[in-house]
């Protein structure tokens, strides 16, 4: 194994007998990458989710807009 920080290269152990750095082997930092790319997948997922929402909060007032307009036009045509 070859220390990630300092360059030193040891056989036993889990952290580097010059520095002390903990030793993560290939598949633990793969673990760590597809852990990380989940979270931020989730999280795209969510701002996504949110956006649709907004939008379709944004168009519900539009419509409610148009809806009072038509209304009031009404209203103001009969007098």
């Amino acid at each position: 194994m070859k220390c990630e920080k300092c360059g030193t290269e040891f056989i036993e152990g889990i952290f580097c007998p010059e520095c002390g750095t903990r030793f993560e082997s290939e598949s633990e930092n793969i673990k760590k990458y597809v852990d990380r790319e989940h979270v931020r997948k989730v999280q795209e997922s969510k701002v996504k989710e949110l956006q649709e929402q907004k939008r379709i909060l944004e168009e519900q007032k539009t419509k409610e807009r148009i809806e009072q307009a038509k209304l009031e036009q009404e209203r103001i045509a009969k007098e």
